[in-house]
Protein backbone atom coordinates (compact mmCIF):
# COMPACT_ATOMS: atom_id res chain seq x y z
CA UNK A 1 0.00 0.00 0.00
CA UNK A 2 2.96 2.02 0.85
CA UNK A 3 4.83 1.64 -2.36
CA UNK A 4 0.82 2.14 -4.36
CA UNK A 5 1.04 5.53 -2.55
CA UNK A 6 4.67 6.44 -3.40
CA UNK A 7 3.93 6.24 -7.01
CA UNK A 8 1.19 8.13 -7.06
CA UNK A 9 2.71 10.75 -5.52
CA UNK A 10 5.70 10.19 -8.22
CA UNK A 11 3.17 10.46 -10.76
CA UNK A 12 1.55 13.49 -9.68
CA UNK A 13 4.97 14.87 -9.54
CA UNK A 14 6.19 14.19 -12.49
CA UNK A 15 2.77 15.34 -14.15
CA UNK A 16 3.20 18.86 -12.06
CA UNK A 17 6.57 19.18 -13.47
CA UNK A 18 5.97 18.45 -16.70
CA UNK A 19 3.01 21.13 -16.97
CA UNK A 20 5.09 23.41 -15.42
CA UNK A 21 7.59 22.98 -17.81
CA UNK A 22 5.66 23.26 -20.60
CA UNK A 23 3.71 26.48 -19.63
CA UNK A 24 6.95 28.37 -18.85
CA UNK A 25 8.78 27.08 -22.06
CA UNK A 26 5.21 28.18 -23.94
CA UNK A 27 5.69 31.51 -21.83
CA UNK A 28 9.06 32.27 -23.60
CA UNK A 29 7.78 31.96 -26.82
CA UNK A 30 5.30 34.94 -26.38
CA UNK A 31 6.60 38.42 -25.82
CA UNK A 32 7.08 39.99 -23.01
CA UNK A 33 6.26 43.39 -23.02
CA UNK A 34 8.93 44.51 -20.15
CA UNK A 35 11.92 43.18 -21.92
CA UNK A 36 12.57 45.60 -25.04
CA UNK A 37 14.82 42.19 -26.35
CA UNK A 38 11.80 39.92 -26.30
CA UNK A 39 9.79 42.42 -28.03
CA UNK A 40 12.96 43.07 -30.50
CA UNK A 41 13.40 39.25 -31.23
CA UNK A 42 9.67 38.94 -32.47
CA UNK A 43 8.72 41.80 -34.55
CA UNK A 44 12.41 42.87 -35.91
CA UNK A 45 12.85 42.21 -39.67
CA UNK A 46 16.24 40.45 -38.22
CA UNK A 47 16.46 40.41 -34.61
CA UNK A 48 20.55 41.02 -35.06
CA UNK A 49 19.41 44.31 -36.45
CA UNK A 50 17.63 45.73 -33.36
CA UNK A 51 14.71 48.03 -33.38
CA UNK A 52 14.55 51.55 -32.00
CA UNK A 53 11.11 51.42 -29.53
CA UNK A 54 9.73 55.29 -29.42
CA UNK A 55 6.53 54.76 -28.13
CA UNK A 56 4.08 52.48 -26.85
CA UNK A 57 0.60 52.75 -24.98
CA UNK A 58 -1.62 49.15 -23.43
CA UNK A 59 -5.07 49.46 -23.77
CA UNK A 60 -7.78 46.86 -22.94
CA UNK A 61 -6.01 43.32 -24.12
CA UNK A 62 -3.77 45.60 -27.02
CA UNK A 63 -0.04 46.84 -26.62
CA UNK A 64 0.81 49.25 -29.50
CA UNK A 65 4.22 49.60 -30.39
CA UNK A 66 5.57 52.53 -32.34
CA UNK A 67 9.12 51.68 -33.78
CA UNK A 68 11.73 51.80 -36.64
CA UNK A 69 13.34 49.11 -37.95
CA UNK A 70 16.62 49.60 -39.54
CA UNK A 71 15.92 47.33 -42.49
CA UNK A 72 12.35 49.21 -43.05
CA UNK A 73 14.02 51.66 -45.31
CA UNK A 74 11.25 52.96 -47.17
CA UNK A 75 9.18 54.01 -44.20
CA UNK A 76 10.31 56.38 -41.14
CA UNK A 77 8.26 54.26 -38.44
CA UNK A 78 6.20 51.21 -38.06
CA UNK A 79 3.08 50.81 -35.61
CA UNK A 80 2.20 47.51 -34.66
CA UNK A 81 -0.12 45.87 -31.86
CA UNK A 82 -0.28 42.79 -30.48
CA UNK A 83 -2.65 40.73 -28.16
CA UNK A 84 -2.67 39.24 -24.68
CA UNK A 85 -2.28 36.18 -23.62
CA UNK A 86 -5.41 35.38 -21.08
CA UNK A 87 -3.06 33.16 -18.74
CA UNK A 88 0.63 34.92 -18.26
CA UNK A 89 1.34 38.12 -17.02
CA UNK A 90 3.11 40.33 -19.07
CA UNK A 91 2.90 38.20 -22.29
CA UNK A 92 1.45 38.74 -25.46
CA UNK A 93 0.77 36.76 -29.03
CA UNK A 94 1.91 38.38 -31.83
CA UNK A 95 -0.80 38.32 -33.30
CA UNK A 96 -2.52 42.09 -34.19
CA UNK A 97 -1.98 44.19 -36.68
CA UNK A 98 0.50 46.91 -37.86
CA UNK A 99 1.38 49.98 -40.14
CA UNK A 100 4.38 51.21 -41.98
CA UNK A 101 4.06 55.22 -41.40
CA UNK A 102 5.67 57.91 -43.50
CA UNK A 103 6.04 61.22 -40.85
CA UNK A 104 3.66 63.23 -42.92
CA UNK A 105 1.72 64.22 -39.83
CA UNK A 106 -1.58 62.62 -40.26
CA UNK A 107 -3.34 61.07 -37.08
CA UNK A 108 -3.25 57.40 -37.55
CA UNK A 109 -6.88 55.62 -35.86
CA UNK A 110 -6.89 51.78 -35.19
CA UNK A 111 -9.90 50.67 -33.86
CA UNK A 112 -10.09 47.23 -32.23
CA UNK A 113 -13.02 45.48 -31.95
CA UNK A 114 -13.85 43.44 -28.47
CA UNK A 115 -13.29 39.18 -29.27
CA UNK A 116 -16.33 38.48 -26.68
CA UNK A 117 -19.60 38.59 -28.82
CA UNK A 118 -21.61 40.24 -25.49
CA UNK A 119 -19.73 43.37 -25.49
CA UNK A 120 -20.15 46.17 -27.68
CA UNK A 121 -16.58 47.71 -26.52
CA UNK A 122 -14.11 48.81 -29.01
CA UNK A 123 -10.71 49.60 -28.20
CA UNK A 124 -8.84 52.66 -30.09
CA UNK A 125 -5.28 53.50 -30.87
CA UNK A 126 -5.02 56.84 -32.15
CA UNK A 127 -1.60 57.91 -32.65
CA UNK A 128 0.78 60.65 -34.31
CA UNK A 129 4.16 60.11 -35.70
CA UNK A 130 5.11 62.97 -37.29
CA UNK A 131 8.45 64.65 -37.73
CA UNK A 132 7.03 67.94 -36.33
CA UNK A 133 3.83 68.76 -33.75
CA UNK A 134 1.09 68.16 -34.80
CA UNK A 135 -0.80 71.62 -35.59
CA UNK A 136 -4.19 70.75 -33.73
CA UNK A 137 -4.96 70.92 -29.89
CA UNK A 138 -8.22 69.24 -29.80
CA UNK A 139 -9.68 66.28 -32.09
CA UNK A 140 -13.72 65.53 -32.06
CA UNK A 141 -14.66 62.27 -32.61
CA UNK A 142 -18.19 61.20 -34.16
CA UNK A 143 -20.13 57.76 -34.78
CA UNK A 144 -22.24 57.34 -37.55
CA UNK A 145 -23.62 54.71 -39.82
CA UNK A 146 -21.42 54.30 -42.77
CA UNK A 147 -23.96 54.20 -45.82
CA UNK A 148 -21.98 52.61 -48.93
CA UNK A 149 -22.11 55.22 -52.17
CA UNK A 150 -21.55 52.98 -55.32
CA UNK A 151 -21.34 54.64 -58.42
CA UNK A 152 -22.21 51.82 -60.41
CA UNK A 153 -25.04 51.05 -58.66
CA UNK A 154 -26.18 55.30 -58.28
CA UNK A 155 -29.22 56.02 -60.84
CA UNK A 156 -29.84 59.55 -60.27
CA UNK A 157 -27.79 62.34 -58.31
CA UNK A 158 -30.98 62.44 -55.72
CA UNK A 159 -29.59 59.00 -54.46
CA UNK A 160 -26.49 60.56 -53.43
CA UNK A 161 -27.85 63.21 -51.44
CA UNK A 162 -30.24 60.89 -49.87
CA UNK A 163 -27.63 58.76 -48.31
CA UNK A 164 -25.40 61.43 -46.91
CA UNK A 165 -28.73 62.79 -45.28
CA UNK A 166 -29.14 59.85 -43.83
CA UNK A 167 -25.58 59.48 -42.77
CA UNK A 168 -25.69 63.29 -41.36
CA UNK A 169 -29.12 62.38 -39.46
CA UNK A 170 -27.04 59.11 -37.71
CA UNK A 171 -24.30 60.90 -36.27
CA UNK A 172 -23.45 61.49 -32.49
CA UNK A 173 -20.19 62.71 -31.08
CA UNK A 174 -18.60 60.66 -28.72
CA UNK A 175 -15.99 62.34 -27.69
CA UNK A 176 -13.54 65.34 -28.02
CA UNK A 177 -9.87 65.28 -26.42
CA UNK A 178 -7.10 66.89 -26.10
CA UNK A 179 -4.03 66.21 -28.21
CA UNK A 180 0.04 65.98 -26.59
CA UNK A 181 2.14 69.21 -27.78
CA UNK A 182 4.77 66.92 -29.02
CA UNK A 183 5.50 65.14 -32.69
CA UNK A 184 4.87 61.38 -31.42
CA UNK A 185 2.22 60.13 -29.28
CA UNK A 186 -0.38 57.12 -28.78
CA UNK A 187 -3.86 58.20 -27.27
CA UNK A 188 -5.78 54.72 -25.82
CA UNK A 189 -9.87 55.20 -26.19
CA UNK A 190 -12.02 52.73 -25.31
CA UNK A 191 -15.85 53.21 -27.18
CA UNK A 192 -19.28 51.06 -26.55
CA UNK A 193 -19.46 50.54 -30.46
CA UNK A 194 -21.48 47.81 -32.37
CA UNK A 195 -19.24 49.32 -35.48
CA UNK A 196 -15.75 50.07 -34.80
CA UNK A 197 -15.02 51.66 -38.28
CA UNK A 198 -18.10 53.91 -38.38
CA UNK A 199 -16.32 56.41 -36.67
CA UNK A 200 -14.63 60.01 -37.83
CA UNK A 201 -12.36 61.64 -36.02
CA UNK A 202 -12.15 65.20 -36.96
CA UNK A 203 -9.05 68.04 -36.40
CA UNK A 204 -10.02 70.41 -33.47
CA UNK A 205 -12.96 71.29 -31.76
CA UNK A 206 -16.08 70.52 -33.71
CA UNK A 207 -19.95 70.85 -32.60
CA UNK A 208 -22.38 67.59 -33.77
CA UNK A 209 -24.29 70.25 -36.04
CA UNK A 210 -20.99 71.68 -37.77
CA UNK A 211 -20.15 68.27 -38.89
CA UNK A 212 -23.99 67.11 -40.00
CA UNK A 213 -23.57 70.02 -42.10
CA UNK A 214 -20.50 69.22 -43.74
CA UNK A 215 -21.98 65.34 -44.68
CA UNK A 216 -24.40 67.13 -45.89
CA UNK A 217 -22.54 69.45 -48.15
CA UNK A 218 -19.90 66.68 -49.45
CA UNK A 219 -22.93 65.45 -51.25
CA UNK A 220 -21.81 67.83 -53.78
CA UNK A 221 -18.57 67.06 -54.68
CA UNK A 222 -19.72 63.14 -54.82
CA UNK A 223 -22.66 64.22 -57.05
CA UNK A 224 -19.55 66.17 -59.41
CA UNK A 225 -17.49 62.85 -59.06
CA UNK A 226 -20.43 60.58 -60.06
CA UNK A 227 -21.01 62.63 -63.01
CA UNK A 228 -17.16 62.55 -63.74
CA UNK A 229 -17.43 58.82 -62.92
CA UNK A 230 -20.13 58.67 -66.04
CA UNK A 231 -18.09 60.47 -68.55
CA UNK A 232 -15.36 58.54 -67.98
CA UNK A 233 -18.10 55.34 -68.31
CA UNK A 234 -19.70 56.56 -71.66
CA UNK A 235 -16.20 57.59 -73.09
CA UNK A 236 -14.79 53.78 -72.79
Amino acid sequence: MKKVRIMVLAILLIIVIGVSAAYFIYGSTLINITSEKSINNHIAIDPQKPITILKTAQVGDYFGILYKDPLNEDYDYTFRYITKSPFYKNRYYNTGGYLNVLGSGMLEFIPIKSSNEKENKTDVLIGYFGNSKYEYNQCSVFTYDMLDIDFEKITKDEEIAEKCEAMADSLKKIDEFEIPDDNMFIITKTYNLDYPYDIIICDGSISEVEKKQQIIADADALIKEYHDYLKGKNNE
